[in-house]
């Protein structure tokens, strides 16, 4: 009995773990898309204007 909850427990925390890392990595890469959509090319500009 206290094998089996200590694997279920074990197996709930895996994941939960799986899913936060997954959650981490969408919003990283969600961040990257926009920042080179956006950021980038704005700084890109702003060289330009000030050369």
């Amino acid at each position: 009995m206290c094998i089996e909850t200590a694997e279920a427990k074990l197996e709930r925390v895996s994941g939960l773990y799986y899913s936060i890392t997954f959650f981490v990595l969408f919003i990283y890469f969600c961040f990257c898309k926009w920042f080179v959509l956006f950021i980038v090319p704005c700084t890109l500009t702003h060289l330009c204007f000030i050369d």
